[in-house]
């Protein structure tokens, strides 16, 4: 189901993305397909959410199957003991050696169930597929034996015989997880046709950051759909032994890093934004508390409202930070992202339009501007409370 689930997210993605783009179409039978499909109240918002979303699916997916293929043989090894357990204990209680509620002994049903635990001890790891059968023959007979001998009449033993199947099943269920999942999730998530297109969805991408920070951590897992497309490539030329591979993976892992940053220096503007509300609040709003206050003026010099507003807005940065700090660091092709060092090197970014900005709006070093010093250090004023 999930995989299916996760084929048909990926067909829609797909056909969506491509029968949307906007790109010069001498086609005209492609231009009217495209007008249809906008023509039914398509919405680029809505195939976005899409995107995001099953790009988390894909990635909580893969590391779930990751998780279990890596303990995959210790499971099954546990499953097989605890079905033998049972089965060497039911063994006892018709042996008459441990007493149990209405349990008479029968030798019989003890060598039966002393066998059967031998049976399970057998099973075999590394030979999957004699065990798997083995074990659907063990799970008949267990069902056989429950029917045939009326077992049913004693709760602790019909207890006892349901969870060894359901122990046997799993390690059925465990047996069958195989390494080609995690190659079909890579062949269905491909996303090497949107390279270029993926850009018309940036703007979407910033305004989810804008309204939900923490939607980071969802566009991580967009971005590794996206690092996707150089994995094909890779390996053909890989393949073909050529001398290129590293330096064709290292430019396309350079471009993918280049759109992250440019899909996350909204946070750094966002920020910054925020920041520049905080500073107009400080510096023109808010009076200065003097070292000493009559305590008629207390209410006065107190500016509950505009401390409560400042507050929050210094909330909104922490929760801005925080969101790219959710990202943790990432291999995007085969270079590594720090979101420490991304938001690091964002704010520095933005500092810097920042700082040449304000000198550029305030001061201007023409005849007509800045007659005097006494209007060039009032304009340096000015820059100075901008700056904060």
């Amino acid at each position: 189901r999930l995989m299916n689930c996760l084929r048909e997210s990926n067909v829609i993605i797909r056909w969506l993305v491509l029968h949307t783009a906007e790109i010069s179409m001498e086609n005209k039978r492609v231009q009217l397909v495209r007008g249809q499909v906008l023509a039914e109240s398509f919405d680029h918002q809505r195939l976005f959410l899409l995107l995001v979303n099953t790009g988390q699916f894909e990635f909580v997916l893969k590391e779930m199957f990751k998780s279990m293929l890596s303990r995959k043989q210790e499971r099954w090894e546990e499953y097989r003991r605890e079905g033998s357990e049972r089965m060497t204990e039911l063994g006892e209680v018709f042996s008459g050696v441990k007493p149990l509620t209405r349990v008479e002994k029968n030798e019989h049903l003890q060598a039966w169930f002393v066998e059967m635990a031998s049976q399970i001890n057998s099973l075999d790891y590394d030979d999957s597929t004699s065990a798997g059968r083995k074990i659907v023959q063990l799970m008949q007979a267990l069902e056989e034996v429950q029917e045939f001998h009326q077992l049913e009449a004693n709760l602790q033993v019909k207890q006892f015989l349901t969870d060894t199947r359901l122990f046997l099943h799993q390690m059925i269920r465990t047996i069958n997880i195989k390494e080609e999942v995690l190659i079909q999730i890579q062949l269905i998530a491909d996303l090497s046709y949107a390279w270029k297109l993926i850009d018309t969805y940036t703007l979407f991408m910033q305004q989810g950051i804008k309204r939900d920070p923490s939607m980071v951590i969802k566009l991580r897992a967009t971005f590794l759909k996206l690092a996707s497309a150089l994995d094909l490539p890779c390996v053909r030329i890989g393949q073909a032994s050529s001398p290129d591979l590293m330096s064709v993976s290292q430019y396309y892992s350079g471009e993918l890093v280049s759109y992250v940053r440019k899909v996350l220096q909204i946070i750094p503007e966002s920020m910054f934004e925020i920041l520049d509300q905080i500073i107009r609040l400080q510096t023109f709003k808010m009076k200065e508390l003097p070292t000493r206050l009559e305590k008629e003026k207390l209410r006065e010099f107190s500016q509950l409202d505009d401390r409560y507003q400042v507050a929050k807005l210094t909330h909104a940065v922490s929760v801005f930070t925080e969101g790219i700090l959710m990202m943790k660091t990432t291999l995007v092709g085969i270079i590594k992202v720090d979101p420490k060092q991304l938001l690091e090197d964002g704010i520095r970014k933005e500092l810097v339009k920042k700082v040449a900005w304000t000198l550029h709006v305030g001061l201007d070093f023409t005849a007509a501007k800045l007659k005097t010093s006494q209007e060039l250090v009032a304009r340096l004023g000015q820059v100075a409370a901008t700056m904060g």
